[in-house]
């Protein structure tokens, strides 16, 4: 079963509110692979980010609901995740290194961004 499950938009370096188009991050979270455990489905995610601004992203920062198995290239920060120190995504780049596993079915929310 692959599938996507959710494109969540917004961002800029105030997720609160966008400043104009252009300095949008997208983030998509896409099902990789589906299985059964002990009657209960489990899907892997990937997580793709997409840089629309005009400057280099150092970090996001994602709300996931759920109940995760496994993660990557997501570390936990007070309730939520985010990207490790060494990720950097430049302008109009997409990157696919971060995801998880997860125990039903999950969702992502962008919460905030930060510019280098």
């Amino acid at each position: 079963l692959l599938s996507t499950l959710a494109i969540l938009s917004f961002a800029s370096s105030d997720a609160s509110t966008i400043k104009r188009s252009t300095d949008w991050t997208f983030v998509k979270a896409e099902i990789k692979d589906s299985w059964r455990e002990e009657g209960k489905a489990v899907h892997r995610y990937v997580l793709h980010i997409e840089n629309h601004s005009s400057q280099s992203i150092c970090g996001v920062n994602v709300e996931i609901s759920g109940h995760l198995k496994q993660r990557w290239n997501l570390e936990s920060c007070e309730g939520s995740y985010c990207t490790p120190d060494w990720f950097v995504l430049k302008p109009g780049a997409v990157s696919s290194d971060a995801g998880f596993i997860s125990y039903g079915v999950a969702n992502v929310k962008l919460l905030t961004v930060r510019e280098c």
